[in-house]
């Protein structure tokens, strides 16, 4: 009975947990082309969209720090940083999560990552069924197991 209310309590929080951010505010929407990607959220449009400062993924509630979900998006880090928990290996127990990603797309088209570093996370960078994606000058650091993955195969170790 205990075990249920754990789970049903689970099942609650989790869609809540992603939702919103560490502040309790909802989480970020990118939506204009040209705009600054200044904290973990979705991008719901195609344009390009660029990193003004290090975004550092504060919580676990969101699993995927940066999702992507239209077809034709650039994200241009211009040199800052994506920063997970494993960046200061302070967090062992990310280990446990193996769905933490910097940056995750399914099912998009033309989609390019370029000209960030990508530090402290279980997949730097996780793409399933896209096409035409680029990854360029990016550089992925304390990825564990994989930097990037491209439909199911390491390309990044």
């Amino acid at each position: 009975m205990k075990k249920e209310r754990l789970f049903a309590l689970f099942l609650i929080a989790i869609p809540m947990m992603i939702l919103f951010n560490s502040s309790g505010v909802l989480a970020a929407t990118y939506s204009t082309p040209g705009e600054n990607i200044y904290e973990c959220g979705t991008i719901t449009a195609p344009g390009t969209y660029y990193f003004n400062q290090t975004i550092v993924n504060q919580t676990l509630a969101t699993f995927n720090c940066l999702t992507i979900s239209s077809d034709n998006v650039t994200i241009d880090g211009i040199g800052y940083e994506l920063q997970g928990y494993l960046s200061n290996n302070s967090f062992g127990y990310v280990q446990y999560l193996p769905k933490v990603q910097g940056i995750y797309g399914a099912s998009f088209e033309n989609i390019a990552i370029k000209n960030l570093t990508i530090d402290g996370f279980h997949f730097g960078i996780r793409f399933s069924t896209t096409s035409n994606t680029t990854i360029q000058n990016d550089i992925f650091r304390n990825a564990a197991p994989q930097g990037a993955t491209m439909g199911g195969y390491t390309i990044i170790p």
